[in-house]
């Protein structure tokens, strides 16, 4: 049987989210174009600084491709590791919790194209909706000379790591 191609395998996601059908598990084809298991592209260099159970996670160092190769140390939920008060929460707000888990390439590669051309960003007031992570909106504001950057969210988990 012929693999399915990406964007076939993102409508079946989306088919099976939409459709929450219990007896539908994520086959390995479909969880590939979910996200990158190890969480990166290899746009930006990153790499654990620590991983304790004291700092609720795991410390992340992202070194952006800036002329000054500027590092941004982040936290980031274990794989496989989330609380029920973070499930809790979102549920009473009406939100997900994407951004408690994991980098997602499309915030890879956000953050990638935003400092690799710093000039679009300029002197500009930047807002990041739906920051999950916060790595674009953080890169964005330590590597373009922006004006203001603005990050949001709907999950306040998330708006208050980014804050810290």
């Amino acid at each position: 049987m012929a693999a399915s191609s990406p964007p076939a395998l993102r409508w079946r996601l989306l088919k099976r989210s939409l459709l929450r059908s219990k007896s539908d598990e994520i086959d390995e084809e479909a969880a590939r174009v979910s996200r990158v298991p190890s969480g990166s592209f290899g746009l930006i260099a990153s790499r654990c600084v620590e991983d304790n159970e004291e700092i609720d996670g795991i410390l992340w160092e992202y070194t952006l491709p800036d002329e000054r190769t500027t590092a941004l140390l982040m936290r980031q939920s274990r794989s496989g590791q989330f609380k029920l008060s973070d499930h809790s929460s979102c549920r009473e707000l009406g939100i997900d919790n994407t951004g408690v888990i994991c980098l997602w390439p499309a915030e890879e590669i956000l953050a990638y194209y935003c400092v690799s051309r710093p000039e679009m960003f300029r002197n500009k007031r930047i807002i990041e909706l739906g920051a999950g992570y916060g790595l674009a909106g953080l890169a964005l504001a330590a590597c373009t000379d922006p004006a203001e950057v603005l990050i949001t969210d709907g999950n306040p988990k998330i708006s208050r790591k980014i804050a810290d």
